[in-house]
């Protein structure tokens, strides 16, 4: 099994981690690294590769191509729905820069196979 997650770092503090929860999509609110979740699952986990880097930039791309074509978005969404989804990503790239997600590639196999 592989796929693509954002998370949270090990090691952060219990004030770190709610700031993180609220910052990050819903995925980011489990209580168990990745890692240990999985193994409890019976998977052992052969590769975890940090890609927050590319993540950081995808995000930065993300909100500043969005604001280049605002007029039209804007159009889109339910009133005030742009504005808000712009103020989640702005959130969403301080708390990366901040340390406090992660996004990374996990290729797990399950055990005995």
């Amino acid at each position: 099994m592989a796929f693509l997650t954002i998370h949270l770092p090990p090691g952060l503090s219990s004030a770190d981690r709610a700031r993180a929860r609220a910052s990050g999509p819903r995925a980011v609110g489990s209580r168990g690294e990745h890692d240990s979740m999985l193994r409890n699952a019976g998977f052992d986990v052969l590769v975890e590769r940090d890609l927050t880097n590319a993540f950081l930039d995808t995000a930065r791309a993300w909100l500043r191509e969005s604001d280049a074509v605002a007029d039209e978005l804007i159009g889109l969404e339910p009133a005030g729905g742009f504005d808000e989804r712009q103020e989640e990503r702005r959130t969403m790239i301080a708390a990366i820069e901040h340390g406090l997600l992660r996004r990374s590639l996990f290729v797990a196999a399950k055990r005995g196979r």
